[in-house]
């Protein structure tokens, strides 16, 4: 069942996109990287109001072109651990205050790798400190 269903969860999206970190856009969707986990910055790991464990890290993930921050939230934080290779498929880019974000979805999969990053993982450039200008929205013309 399960080939079953990545056939059909590719069929349904399309086939991903591979990219090193360089390459990517405030559009990026659906990509395929390979990166190393740096450093981790643990933003929430508390319980809520009605009892729910709230969890939320920001890893710095990085290839042989830069870096950029990965946010994970709820059982994503446990799939990820500092200095560890993945494969990470069906990562989107989310614009958080004009700056890019790698994000993790319902189609997302995390995998550990068993190959190392062929050549030196970069922390810098951090893609995520370049700054991007919020699109602007157009207001539809007129109807005559």
């Amino acid at each position: 069942h399960e080939a079953h269903f990545r056939n059909l969860n590719m069929h349904r999206f399309g086939n991903p996109h591979y990219a090193t970190l360089d390459k990517l856009t405030p559009n990026s969707r659906q990509l395929h990287i390979h990166v190393k986990v740096l450093s981790q910055h643990v933003l929430a790991d508390k319980q809520s109001s009605d009892g729910k464990l709230v969890r939320h890290i920001r890893f710095l993930v990085a290839d042989t072109t830069g870096s950029i921050h990965l946010s994970a939230q709820q059982e994503w934080c446990d799939r990820l651990a500092v200095g560890n290779v993945y494969y990470i498929e069906n990562v989107n880019i989310k614009l958080a205050q004009n700056h890019m974000l790698l994000t993790l979805g319902k189609w997302s999969t995390v995998k550990p790798s068993q190959h190392p990053i062929v050549g030196q993982v970069l922390q810098h450039p951090n893609f995520s400190d370049r700054t991007y200008s919020a699109p602007v929205v157009e207001d539809p013309p007129p109807t005559l």
